[in-house]
Formats: C-alpha cells, structure tokens, sequence
C-alpha cells in the first residue's frame, strides 16, 4: 500500500516522518530518533566549539552552554521514548565524547567520566532522561484530555516470536522502582515534583571551581 484515504484526502504511505522535531517510524522504536538527535546535536556541538573549548571560561559555564544547546537537542522528545539498552548505549557514547571534548581530555587518558561531569557540573544523561520521564509520567497521569485516552487505546498487532520489545509503561515502570516512587501518587502534583527533584538531586555531582 503506498496511499490511504482520509476522508476527502489522500495521504502517502511511508516508513519514517518528522513531526514536531522528532522522527516517527513505522516500525515502532526510538532508533531512528535518537540516530537522528545524535547528528543534529553534533553539528550544534561543532558550532559552538569555540565556545565550548575556551580555556578562559569557566568549565561549569561552558557545561551549562553545552546543557543549554547542546544535550537540549541530543534528548529532544526522550521523556516519550522507550529507550533500548543499544539506544541508550549510544546516546549516552555520543554525550560522554562531546563531554571530554569541552574538558579537553586527550584520547590516550583514561579519566573517570564522573569527574568529568563534575568538573562541568553536570548531571549524567541517564538521570537527566530518568527525570524527564517521570516528570512526562505525572503530567500524563494527570491529564484528563486525549492522552489519557490515547494510553487506554487497544491496538491489536500480531505477537511475534522471542521477547516483546519493551514499551514506554515498562520503562517508567522501572524508573519509579529504581528511585523508590512507586509509592507516590503521580495525581498528587506537588508531593510527585517535590520526590522527584529531592531523589534526583541526592545524586548530582558537586560543584566545582575553576
């Protein structure tokens, strides 16, 4: 099939598409999407190399820059991924090179990336997406529009052989447990903001001065 009717429309059939800044496949996943941030915050990154690498600024500003405008652009749209462990490889690969580059880290040495992340203050890109996750899960929860509708939506697909790939409710789901929220009603705003920022940020690195 290459067409579908709509109504009084006709619309093409294809197998990826860009919507809102983010990439949607037809097979499902996140891979492409995340393909896709990986080159766009490259080519940012490359833009602000001078600014990035200026030995006069202050690491932890230029590891605010590099938050800003840069990382924005690589987890565009991930609170709503449901990342794979490949996926997360990756991303977490590209973020971690772009990091030792802003601390000036030649290749042959071998620095603990936490420390990089603290001489930068930062955070590390699995938490930061942890947190945008769960902060995405209690305003869907919370919604009484067409999410909450979307979420209820049985879809029948045909079951396929090995292990069913994992969804967005089972990455979540895993999130909360790891941080010790499965007890906290996401419906309860307040209490749900102030555990998740209270949990998140007992493991933010320490600032440091140049």
């Amino acid at each position: 099939m290459t067409e579908v009717g709509i109504g009084d429309s006709t619309l093409e059939v294809v197998t990826d598409f860009r919507y809102l800044g983010d990439m949607l496949s037809s097979g499902g996943g996140c891979e492409l999407a995340a393909a896709t941030h990986c080159k766009a915050a490259w080519k940012q990154f490359r833009e602000l190399l001078p600014i990035l690498t200026n030995k006069h600024l202050p690491t932890a500003t230029r590891g605010h820059v590099y938050s800003s405008c840069v990382r924005s652009v690589l987890m565009y749209g991930s609170e709503t991924w449901a990342v794979s462990a490949n996926t997360k490889k990756k991303l977490q690969r590209n973020d971690k090179a772009m990091i030792r580059w802003i601390c000036l880290v030649k290749p042959e040495q071998t620095i603990p990336f936490e420390s990089l992340l603290a001489q930068i203050n930062l955070k590390s890109h699995a938490d930061i997406m942890q947190k945008s996750r769960l902060r995405w899960l209690g305003h869907v929860e919370r919604s009484t529009g067409w999410i909450a509708q979307v979420r209820q939506l049985n879809v029948p697909v045909e079951r396929t052989t090995g292990r069913p790939k994992l969804s967005w409710e089972d990455v979540v789901k895993r999130d909360r447990k790891t941080l010790g929220m499965d007890s906290v009603n996401p419906h309860h705003r307040q209490e749900w903001r102030g555990r998740l920022r209270l949990r998140l940020d007992s493991q933010a690195p320490p600032s440091t001065e140049d």
